[in-house]
């Protein structure tokens, strides 16, 4: 079996955590939880992470068919507001996102996500190419076409990577 080296970049971000707490990896990537994303030159880029609490509301608000995985979701729950949340579906019409949708909330863990046209995310997770977080994988912060409710549009999605919250 053969690894790339995006995997093996990917495998640090999860496995890595600096002093405060925010997994890097030796190539200076590092994954953030805050509600916007600074880019390194100093300027605002599109990606937003979600809140946990803008995650509930649209998980309330939505018509689309949820799955549940990971740690339930509740008014109640401390342990879900400080993992990461990351909704994944498999329809797309224009700017909406939905159809039949997966939430997982959790720990580090590579999702099998096959079939995935959209995603968005309380963390800064990675979407990829092939299944086991391997082959071309991108960070939810560096999504090339944001649509509506801050979902990225991530067709030929077939895994995504939750690094440690």
């Amino acid at each position: 079996m053969q690894f790339s080296t995006q995997f093996f970049q990917l495998v640090l971000i999860a496995l890595s955590v600096t002093v405060n707490g925010s997994p890097v990896a030796d190539n200076g990537i590092t994954v953030k939880r805050e509600s916007e994303i600074a880019r390194a030159d100093g300027g605002e880029t599109t990606a937003h992470l979600l809140s946990f609490e803008e995650m509930k509301q649209w998980i309330t608000t939505t018509d689309a068919k949820l799955t549940f995985i990971g740690t339930p979701i509740n008014a109640l729950s401390t342990e879900a507001a400080d993992s990461i949340t990351v909704t994944y579906c498999n329809t797309r019409a224009g700017d909406v996102c939905g159809g039949t949708c997966s939430v997982y909330t959790g720990g580090s863990v590579c999702l099998d996500a096959r079939g995935t046209e959209c995603l968005k995310a309380t963390g800064d997770v990675a979407f990829c190419d092939h299944s086991g977080c391997s082959g071309s994988c991108h960070q939810y912060s560096d999504c090339g076409h944001f649509i509506g409710d801050d979902f990225c549009s991530t067709p030929g999605t077939v895994s995504i990577l939750v690094p440690p919250s």
